[in-house]
C-alpha cells in the first residue's frame, strides 16, 4: 500500500524576512509566519491525515504545532528532515557572490548537487539524509497519510533526487517554493513520486517567497 505525503515548508521566518543564511539558525517565525501556519492547519483540518513529524527547528516545529492540534495528534520530531547546515554563512546576510571567495563552492553555483558549505554540509549529503528519513516514515506508515513540515533547501534536494531516479550526477535545483506552500507525494512500491510541488492556493492573499535563499 502507498504512503501519502503532504510536506510543508515552515511558514515566514525571521531571518527569511532579514535575508540572512538560515540553516541551523533560527530566529522563529513572523506574525505573517504564523497566520500561514494557522491557514494551512485550518486548511489541513479538513484532509485526512494520519501523523505529523516536523524537523527539529522552531521554525518548523511551531509550524507543525499548528497542524497538530488541529488534527489532535501528536508532533514527531525528525532529525533527518531539518535544513541544510550553511556552515561559516549561517547568520549572514545572502548573497551567492560571497562564494567566489570559498575555494569549495568556486565553479559549483552550476551544479546544486555538488554544493558544499565550509564547515557545513553538502546539498548531496542533505538529499541522501532526507530521502532515508522519509523512507523510515514511509515504511512505518504504510497506507496512511503524512504531513512532514520541514525547510526550502532540504527539500528541494530530496525533490530533485526523486526526478533525477536516483542519480546524483543529473540533480537540478527544484527551486525556491514559497513559505507554507504544500507538496503532495507518495511512496509506493519502493519509489518515492511527486505528484505536486509549490501548492499555494490554500494560502490565497498570505503567499510569501524569498527567492533564491538558503
Amino acid at each position: 500500500m502507498a504512503t501519502e505525503f503532504i510536506i510543508i515548508r515552515h511558514g515566514e521566518s525571521v531571518a527569511n524576512k532579514r535575508d540572512l543564511f538560515a540553516g541551523t539558525l533560527d530566529l522563529g517565525l513572523t506574525r505573517i509566519g504564523r497566520k500561514q501556519a494557522r491557514i494551512t492547519a485550518a486548511w489541513l483540518k479538513r484532509r485526512k491525515i494520519d501523523a505529523v513529524y516536523t524537523s527539529p527547528f522552531p521554525r518548523a516545529s511551531a509550524t507543525a504545532m499548528y497542524i497538530a492540534k488541529a488534527k489532535k495528534l501528536p508532533m514527531r520530531v525528525c532529525d533527518g528532515i531539518k535544513e541544510i547546515d550553511n556552515g561559516i554563512y549561517e547568520g549572514k546576510k545572502f548573497s551567492f557572490a560571497m562564494f567566489d571567495d570559498d575555494p569549495r563552492m568556486k565553479g559549483k553555483l552550476d551544479d546544486f548537487a555538488a554544493w558544499d558549505f565550509t564547515g557545513g554540509e553538502t546539498v548531496k549529503g542533505v538529499a541522501a539524509r532526507f530521502y532515508a528519513a522519509m523512507e523510515e516514515i514511509a515504511k512505518q506508515n504504510e497506507g496512511k497519510t503524512v504531513a512532514i513540515v520541514t525547510h526550502s533547501t532540504a527539500l528541494a534536494a530530496f525533490v530533485s533526487l526523486v526526478n533525477a531516479d536516483g542519480d546524483f550526477d543529473e540533480m537540478s535545483h527544484a527551486g525556491t517554493i514559497p513559505n507554507a506552500s504544500l507538496v503532495f507525494c507518495r511512496y509506493s512500491a519502493g519509489k518515492f513520486h511527486i505528484d505536486e510541488y509549490g501548492f499555494t492556493d490554500h494560502l490565497k492573499g498570505h503567499v510569501t517567497n524569498f527567492k533564491d535563499q538558503l
